[in-house]
């Protein structure tokens, strides 16, 4: 239900104000998050996470939901005596993410009550101490220096004077993501002010370019929380902000590549929030962002996660995810990668309305026939069904045309796609409409309908579709005199000819002549 949900809102921000029953739905959210296996909890958390933002006026007044019941999950999570100290321990490192502005009037009654138990029940030091540095968090350091030297704390007294406030205090309440600094992120959070953010990024850049192998393992335990703050400044308006943080992202891919497989759906997401953006930087930064995680996890994951987006409404965005999928299959190694399942997803975007995601898509669609080796017969039949499913004749012609050239697209320096069919608005589209060598361009440039030419108009896509015009095996030549019935018998000898058959024009086609030409 939760991945189908992911999808559904990518696909439709205004899916929640459609949705009949959200009392339920929110209800379902609760036994999800009460669910004992950890895989179920992290996906509901996740997914909330990402539709917070579609959730509209109602947001407001879900919060004390949200927080009630994270509160509860967490409370019986520390509780639970079956779970390893470790984890406990990592556990209540995380908490002080849930200080997020939105939850500033939070009640936490229930988190606190629970964890004055855990302090209560728990004889260890470390971990009496532990939860004394959360407690502060809520009730400031006069509550935390009080129960310090409560009497009834025995771990008080097994501390020498000088180190009640030990190195492990000191780096809880100083630090976050085990690295930065708590003023370095307090300042990334700051919605109001851009600078401060910069300087905050520019921070962490360094502290990121500088990290040890030690800080490395202890910073990819907190890699989740650390993305969840990355995609909070990804939103920010401000185009040098989101600029940097891409940078910054691109940087901590780089530094502990090693660690980022399991958060490889996350990264998508955070570089999906500007997906078809018309900065060419941004493309370049999200590019190689791509990249650099397909060569860490693996290009076959990273596509998965890449072609929910190729149904976007967005064509700018369907056409970037084409260019992303075409330079992995470039640059990486696809004997693992089910070709077919690709081949699947670009078929239909081979008659996208868009010309510019027409011509991606048959640039992939070669590439994709180059990297398999004997399932090009499978891939052709793709199209094939496609044909005659929707009457797109024609197409499987302007497919091989484009297999026959046998020249691939490139990945310039800059790490962007070169298309080895070039999209020239000045070439002459009567220079080719008689060759059968350019159909796969006639094709690719069909479907505008800003072109005033009859070929643009005529032989789109989408007029393939829906049957408005007789199939033919070449480009019918048009006569230029205005609208005789002597013009119009020629044009039906021409169709004749063409077709190596008698097919008449009958009266749909021939009013659909007539509108074409006026």
């Amino acid at each position: 239900m939760l991945n189908r949900l992911i999808v559904w809102i990518k696909r439709d921000p205004q899916w929640f104000t459609k949705f009949a029953k959200k009392g339920d739905l929110f209800k379902q959210f609760e036994v999800l998050l009460a669910d004992n296996r950890w895989e179920i909890q992290h996906q509901c958390i996740k997914f909330l996470h990402d539709a917070m933002p579609t959730f509209g006026n109602i947001r407001n007044a879900c919060h004390p939901l949200f927080g009630s019941i994270f509160q509860k999950v967490i409370v019986g999570f520390l509780l639970n005596d079956k779970i390893e100290d470790a984890i406990i321990e990592e556990a209540l490192r995380e908490i002080p993410n849930l200080l997020i502005p939105e939850f500033t009037n939070q009640s936490w009654k229930t988190l606190i009550d629970g964890l004055t138990k855990i302090m209560i029940l728990n004889p260890s030091a470390k971990r009496q101490e532990s939860v004394a540095c959360l407690l502060a968090h809520f009730n400031g350091s006069y509550y935390y220096k009080v129960l310090l030297n409560a009497k009834h704390f025995n771990f008080v007294d097994t501390f020498p004077e000088d180190t009640k406030s030990g190195p492990c205090m000191d780096v809880e309440l100083r630090y976050r993501f085990g690295i930065i600094p708590v003023t370095t992120s307090n300042q990334l959070n700051s919605e109001s002010d851009p600078l401060l953010r910069l300087s905050a990024l520019e921070q962490v850049k360094k502290i990121i370019n500088e990290i040890t192998f030690e800080d490395k393992r202890k910073f990819a335990t907190h890699l989740h929380s650390y993305f969840l703050t990355l995609g909070n400044i990804l939103d920010d308006l401000n185009f040098k902000v989101i600029s940097v943080c891409l940078d910054v992202l691109q940087l901590t891919l780089e530094k502990i590549g090693s660690y980022i497989s399991p958060y490889t759906q996350q990264i998508v997401g955070l570089v999906s929030k500007h997906f078809g953006s018309q900065k060419l930087s941004l493309k370049q930064k999200i590019m190689i962002i791509c990249m650099i995680t397909m060569q860490y996890s693996s290009s076959k994951n990273v596509i998965s996660h890449l072609c929910v987006y190729s149904e976007h409404r967005s064509s700018r965005i369907r056409e970037e995810i084409l260019n992303i999928i075409t330079a992995s299959l470039l640059k990486f190694d696809s004997s693992s990668i089910n070709l077919k399942a690709i081949g699947d997803v670009v078929v239909p975007l081979t008659v996208d309305p868009k010309r510019r995601v027409r011509l991606a898509a048959f640039e992939l669609f070669a590439v994709v026939v180059h990297c398999s080796n004997d399932s090009v017969k499978e891939l052709l039949k793709s199209v094939t069904d496609l044909e005659q499913k929707y009457g797109n004749y024609g197409l499987l012609s302007a497919i091989k045309v484009r297999i026959s050239r046998k020249t691939l697209p490139k990945i310039r320096r800059d790490g962007l796609i070169e298309y080895a069919t070039p999209l020239d608005s000045d070439v002459s589209i009567n220079k080719l409409r008689y060759s059968t060598e350019n159909l796969d361009y006639q094709w690719i440039m069909s479907g505008s309908s800003e072109s005033s030419n009859m070929f643009s108009r005529l032989f789109k896509p989408l007029n393939f579709k829906f049957n408005l015009i007789l199939p033919t095996a070449s480009v019918i030549k048009f006569p230029s005199s205005n609208l005789e019935e002597s013009s119009i018998k020629n044009s039906e000898e021409q169709v004749k000819s063409l077709n190596g058959s008698s097919i008449k024009l009958n009266e749909v086609n021939l009013t659909f002549y007539l509108i074409q030409l006026i």
